[in-house]
């Protein structure tokens, strides 16, 4: 089947070669913006286009989510996929734990978007996240938090209620996280009980119930063993603006039709 779709789309292409019209390149690049690594992905169109963020998951880096990111350059967005705080080419730069990187990405997000303020490519009045598991929390919290208005976000196996995570060893991982989930070094039992308060104070759930004028789209699985519904549920049925699709069957894991899903999803709230 993915071999038929991309017969077609190379027939596609070619034949809009073939009647004269040009078909934009898609730029790809990585750099370090304010000493932070970043993946940029746009088609060379010369127009404007909306900013899209894209986070990772723990233990992670920004090449694992970087098909996300030519999905999006490829439906018309300017996308920014940086290595979150205290990862990849990022490592060694503060935080020692989850939360700690979700909170960092957030004024890591405001740097970046400072930054692409006045590129030609770049709507940076225009702001969309999204993300896949810690990535998805971070979208969560900027939306809530972040310095830039968010017009649309679209976490995914996240939470919005950090709570959730109290009592899970994945909440108290070292970072930079080495080793498995199972297996890797966690903080010592004092730090875990500061993480315990940060959870609670950084949570954004009721910040993002009075968040006026943003799209939420929200996808988690049912068999999720990290993030219960419970919380996405509730923002689900509080806030305007918000839409939660229950994955059934599905466990803590991202998928195409996710990707898909949330392509889709911004095409109608950003373009």
């Amino acid at each position: 089947m993915k071999k038929l779709l991309c017969a077609l789309l190379c027939a596609c292409l070619l034949a809009l070669c073939a009647c004269g019209v040009q078909v934009p390149a898609r730029v790809e690049d990585a750099l370090f913006v304010d000493g932070a690594y970043v993946r940029v992905c746009y088609l060379d169109n010369g127009e404007k286009k909306p900013v899209v963020l894209v986070g990772h998951g723990l233990g992670g880096d920004s090449a694992g989510m970087l098909s996300t990111g030519r999905a999006l350059a490829d439906a018309g967005f300017f996308v920014l996929l940086p290595d979150m705080p205290n990862h990849g080419q990022n490592r060694d730069t503060g935080p020692d734990c989850l939360v700690e990187v979700v909170i960092a990405a957030s004024g890591l997000y405001d740097r970046l978007l400072d930054a692409f303020a006045d590129d030609p490519n770049a709507d940076t009045g225009r702001v969309g996240v999204t993300g896949f598991s810690m990535g998805a929390m971070a979208a969560f919290y900027y939306a809530a938090n972040g310095r830039h208005p968010v017009t649309a976000a679209a976490p995914c196996c996240g939470t919005p209620d950090f709570t959730e995570l109290s009592g899970q060893r994945v909440a108290y991982l070292r970072c930079p996280v080495t080793g498995s989930f199972e297996n890797g070094p966690c903080v010592d039992e004092a730090r875990q009980r500061e993480i315990d308060v940060l959870l609670r104070e950084a949570s954004p759930l009721e910040k993002l119930k009075d968040r006026p004028g943003l799209r939420l789209f929200m996808q988690n699985g049912d068999e999720d063993a990290y993030f219960p519904l419970q919380a996405v549920r509730e923002l689900a049925d509080s806030m305007d603006g918000a839409q939660l699709e229950v994955l059934s069957g599905q466990g803590h894991i991202y998928t195409e039709g996710m990707r898909r899903a949330l392509t889709q999803f911004f095409v109608e709230t950003l373009l």
